[in-house]
């Protein structure tokens, strides 16, 4: 057995995925599932963009909502292409917090 980490060739029975089944499978897809608890009045921002924001935070080490804050401010711009917003400005942390305790954590 192999247990390299390092990706291994696909052999002739395996195929590479296609662009549907990365999709499916991408952490911004499940998140866009999930019920958004806010008002629509004043939503500058899709759910699922503040949690993907919020998760990537945690992976890049950030273990405060105000870490994760200012990690998501410091790539405003990257950001906000990557996900495809029209502002480049970032959710201050009382959206993350009053969004975190809006939602249903059994989702």
């Amino acid at each position: 057995m192999d247990y390299s980490t390092l990706p291994q060739p696909l052999t002739q029975m395996e195929e590479a995925p296609t662009d549907a089944e990365v999709t499916q499978k991408s952490l911004y897809e499940a998140l866009r599932g999930m019920t958004d608890p806010r008002r629509a009045a004043g939503r500058r921002y899709p759910l699922a963009v503040l949690l993907c924001l919020l998760c990537l935070a945690k992976m890049a080490g950030r273990t405060t909502l105000k870490g994760a804050t200012e990690w998501v401010r410091l790539r405003a711009c990257g950001l906000a292409a990557a996900f495809g917003l029209k502002r480049t400005a970032m959710p201050c942390q009382m959206t993350y917090k009053r969004l975190l305790d809006a939602i249903d954590a059994t989702q």
